[in-house]
């Protein structure tokens, strides 16, 4: 019994499906609208400053993952997210942290004037 040689299959080496486009900063805007916009120092692209020392870097294509960084408690910090809503949602919980130790900081600062 001899088995049937098995046909070559050939293994495609470029994707097979559409191309990501690199729109994904007008809707930025929206969420992140407070903050002031510059280039990235590295990697080209561009990132946005938000208040307290957090910054996002927007996805790099469509379907890329938004992050940001920031420091706390003398450490740098970061998180991620799939899309810039819920990074949004992430940093709302950062931001109202970061807040209140500022908040905490400029008390104790005034307690030992007085």
């Amino acid at each position: 019994m001899t088995q049937a040689a098995h046909p070559l299959i050939k293994i495609p080496t470029k994707s097979l499906q559409p191309g990501r486009s690199k729109a994904v900063r007008p809707a930025a805007e929206k969420i992140f609208g407070g903050g002031a916009e510059r280039a990235a120092t590295r990697g080209g692209g561009e990132v946005i400053e938000l208040e307290h020392g957090i910054t996002v870097y927007p996805a790099r294509e469509e379907r890329g993952r938004w992050r940001a960084v920031w420091h706390e408690d003398g450490e740098r910090q970061q998180c991620e997210a799939p899309s810039e809503e819920r990074l949004a949602a992430k940093l709302e919980k950062v931001a109202e942290r970061l807040r209140a130790n500022a908040g905490i900081a400029l008390n104790s600062g005034r307690q030992g004037k007085l």
